[in-house]
């Protein structure tokens, strides 16, 4: 978005860039995700249970995507010239299977 407010041409657009102070990432794959093969595989079952599915969200998600590698040169570019604030927020850990959904238990404590 900020990229294409930057080469817009539009007046007000490249204002949105140079008013941008920072931006927040959360568990955002900047390089794809190797997960997205998983999701290729559950898309396929699922298309072959009569379901109507677009390989293109997936696709844009997979490691080595030029389409990926073009926004984040962009992204880099903005960033060095506007000096904005950058913060990002990722699990720290492996995804640990099988997960547990739903409320939590919480011990009673008495003060």
């Amino acid at each position: 978005m900020l990229a294409n407010c930057a080469t817009s041409g539009i007046d007000g657009f490249e204002d949105i860039v140079k008013s941008t102070l920072g931006v927040v990432f959360l568990g955002t794959p900047h390089r794809g995700s190797s997960v997205a093969k998983l999701g290729e595989v559950a898309r396929k079952v699922v298309k072959l249970l009569g379901a109507d599915t677009n390989p293109l969200v997936l696709e844009s998600l997979s490691l080595q995507n030029s389409d990926l590698e073009r926004n984040h040169e962009a992204f880099m570019a903005l960033w060095h010239k506007y000096n904005f604030k950058i913060k990002t927020f990722q699990e720290g850990g492996p995804l640990q299977l099988p997960m547990k959904f739903g409320a939590s238990k919480y011990k009673k404590v008495s003060c």
